[in-house]
């Protein structure tokens, strides 16, 4: 079988796609709240892993209800070239079902490890009806140290460094951020201006040629099932207490405050995400 290499920008001149990966984690909201300022869809591709916290479902449940697309990032302990033919589709498929389970339909698109995956690994996930997306502008708002994360302004730098030269009228790109840390969230409203002053329209990724899910238009895509409710996530969900109801509140306030996150455990991060960049090097 013929395969094409993953697609790395929109098909039509002019068109900017924004991808986030690596989420959601307790910035997410940040950036949800950047990118609804600015009227912006993005593409936020998820680790489902992370669902566990409800406070980092609701951020999954707040950009579906925005408008975003779901996608699927790849667990960070999977490497499509170690692992066999058997276990990349148990897990896809698997992470497949989680997320329809919450936003109400079975994502198509999914992203995997820089480099990490071959031809073989393009048929399999192809067979899967799925797609991979990769990215020809990064970033680079990651760190092996947490100690020593990107600022804001320089990950607008970097940014800026790699668009400068694009033409809107013959250009076009897919970016990729990662909702990881508060300066992501701090440089997406900074990121999106810059876009607008380029004249890019900025698009859910390549939706606008193909980018949808299957056998649904755009924007009945993007709408929650009301049927999607039998996630085992949400059954546990159901289970919690009142006492735990009654602060949900209280905690998703707190969690949707980037000055706060500092009351949150976000230790289980930094081992994911440490996984996620030596898979990248």
């Amino acid at each position: 079988m013929s395969l094409n290499e993953p697609q790395t920008k929109c098909k039509s001149a002019g068109q900017g796609a924004l991808t986030f990966d690596e989420g959601p984690t307790p910035y997410t909201l940040a950036v949800l709240d950047a990118l609804k300022k600015e009227n912006i869809k993005a593409t936020f591709h998820v680790i489902t892993e992370f669902l566990q916290d409800k406070r980092i479902m609701a951020s999954l449940r707040r950009a579906v209800d925005d408008g975003h697309l779901i996608g699927l990032r790849l667990r960070p302990n999977i490497n499509p070239l170690k692992v066999s033919e058997k276990e990349l589709i148990r897990s896809i498929n698997n992470d497949r079902k989680i997320l329809e389970n919450i936003v109400g339909y079975r994502p198509k698109f999914i992203r995997l490890p820089y480099k990490h995956f071959n031809n073989k690994t393009l048929e399999i996930i192809e067979s899967l009806g799925m797609e991979v997306t990769q990215h020809s502008v990064d970033s680079f708002d990651y760190s092996m140290d947490f100690n020593d994360m990107p600022s804001p302004n320089s990950i607008y730098d970097r940014f800026e460094d790699q668009i400068k030269n694009m033409d809107s009228k013959k250009d076009s790109f897919i970016s990729v951020q990662r909702d990881l840390t508060r300066a992501t969230a701090m440089a997406t409203e900074k990121i999106v201006a810059l876009l607008k002053t380029k004249q890019f329209k900025l698009c859910l990724d390549i939706v606008q040629e193909g980018y949808k899910v299957e056998n649904q238009s755009t924007n009945e895509s993007l709408e929650p099932s009301e049927k999607a409710t039998d996630s085992p996530m949400k059954e546990q969900e159901s289970k919690k207490s009142s006492d735990q109801k009654s602060n949900s509140k209280d905690d998703e306030t707190m969690f949707s405050n980037p000055s706060s996150s500092s009351k949150l455990n976000i230790a289980g991060y930094v081992i994911p995400l440490a996984i996620i960049i030596a898979l990248t090097l």
